[in-house]
Formats: structure tokens, sequence, C-alpha cells
């Protein structure tokens, strides 16, 4: 799963960890936010894939996240 962090536009890869990319493309009009993929908080969830030094939770309560399609 592609994951878009709202404050800095990177995108990162659950089934990669170490892959991340600057988003280019046109944000979604209507972004599926991460938590309603899930019954778990977003940091719930981040956390099964992520360790917690990984950049994704850099400024973690300043940012937003969506699923990337």
């Amino acid at each position: 799963m592609k994951i878009l962090k709202s404050n800095t536009n990177e995108v990162f890869d659950t089934e990669n960890i170490n892959l991340t990319e600057v988003f280019k493309g046109k944000k979604p009009d209507v972004p599926q936010a991460l938590h309603l993929n899930t019954d778990k908080t977003d940091y719930e969830f981040l956390k099964q894939f992520f360790p917690v030094e990984h950049s994704i939770f850099w400024d973690f309560s300043e940012s937003f996240f969506y699923v990337i399609p």
C-alpha cells in the first residue's frame, strides 16, 4: 500500500519501507484517509510496517496520511 504524508508530499510503501518518493502527481480531489481503511489509528497501523524511528513518524502530529491508489 502506498501512503501519502500530507505535510511533506512524500510517498511511503508498506511493501518496501526503504522506498520514499516525492509525490509528483495531482492530489486526488477527495483522498482516501488512511484511518478509513482500518479500525486502528494511523499510528497503530503504520507501526505494523515501519519502525518507530522511520521518517514517516517525523512530525507525526503535524501530518495527515492518505492512501494512494
